[in-house]
């Protein structure tokens, strides 16, 4: 559906204008969002019910240092959460995440006004996560700290003179990250067992739900400065 409006509204508001946006010197400020929220209920067993929530914002700014060419910095905070829900118990999972990178994205105009672009980002971030039970005292408590390396492409459409629209894959179209965690399971206010976790991992979850991954958001165009 996200993908589908962005398209209307290329079409609907499309007008002739003077190609700036990939310019050197160019200063670029924007943000984007991503939300998901889906559900799903075993036929056999009717109390049994899945649930889970996405949200992310970013915030970004850069310069086009090279004419088609655009460095930028960005920041993101992104929230979750899931429940799996039975007849005997509900387990509830929340997570809390903050990301910082700098990437690059080499732009190519495909058409009036509407750009294809290739970026790529490394980054590092921290999030939390809490496991809990409704009919149990006892909780998993894990906090992660992560490096990943970032591959994605980017359809951008000038929609006026200092306006641009992007669509991108929200995550996972083609990453590598290094993670390193720690894990603790807790009776209130009791500490049961803690863990450490190394992991290396190469991710391309995008492609099982591009739809559901994709993010929509805007650039603006501060004016051009010569470096």
């Amino acid at each position: 559906m996200k993908a589908i409006l962005f398209c209307a509204a290329c079409l609907f508001c499309s007008t002739v204008l003077e190609a700036q946006f990939t310019e050197k010197g160019q200063r670029v400020i924007g943000s984007s969002f991503t939300f998901y929220s889906a559900s799903s209920k075993n036929i056999q067993l009717p109390n049994e019910e899945n649930k889970g929530t996405n949200f992310s914002i970013n915030a970004n700014a850069g310069k086009f240092r090279k004419k088609n060419v655009l460095s930028r910095y960005g920041l993101s905070y992104s929230y979750s959460t899931s429940k799996n829900i039975s007849s005997i118990n509900t387990v509830s999972n929340r997570v809390h995440a903050v990301f910082a990178d700098y990437g690059k994205t080499w732009f190519k105009n495909i058409g009036r006004n509407f750009y294809f672009g290739l970026g790529g980002s490394v980054g590092a971030g921290y999030s939390s996560s809490i496991i809990k039970n409704t009919n149990f005292t006892q909780a998993f408590d894990s906090k992660t700290y992560q490096a990943n390396l970032n591959i994605y492409p980017v359809l951008a459409w000038q929609a006026t003179k200092r306006f641009v629209l992007n669509c991108s894959p929200a995550n996972n179209f083609l990453n590598l990250g290094v993670n390193y965690s720690k894990i603790k399971q807790t009776d209130g206010s009791v500490l049961l067992s803690s863990a450490e976790s190394r992991s290396i991992s190469l991710n391309t979850g995008f492609f099982g739900s591009p739809l559901a991954n994709l993010s929509i958001g805007f650039s603006y165009l501060l004016g051009q400065k010569k470096s």
